[in-house]
């Protein structure tokens, strides 16, 4: 009888956490209005129309802090994967 849980398996639960706690750390960078906005974008799914009824500010302001929010996320993960240390491959 096989084993529940592989060596592949073990890998791509760590590769997963490292993925996850980047991500964390790359949107704890963001400003308060910027995570706001990203939560009811892409983890409620508002609309914009939404977003801004919600928070009480103009589309306008919904669409910047998102737009400004992506990029910032985008340079910390660019900026964190130019710090990470290079991991060694196996190839089996």
């Amino acid at each position: 009888m096989g084993s529940l849980f592989s060596a592949d398996t073990g890998a791509d639960h760590t590769e997963a956490l490292v993925e996850s706690d980047r991500l964390a750390r790359a949107f704890a960078s963001l400003g308060h209005g910027q995570r706001i906005a990203l939560v009811l974008r892409y983890y409620v799914d508002l609309s914009i129309a939404d977003i801004a009824f919600a928070v009480d500010a103009p589309e306008s302001t919904v669409r910047s802090r998102l737009r400004h929010a992506l990029g910032a996320m985008r340079a910390a993960l660019d900026a964190q994967e130019r710090t990470m240390p290079v991991r060694a491959t196996t190839d089996d």
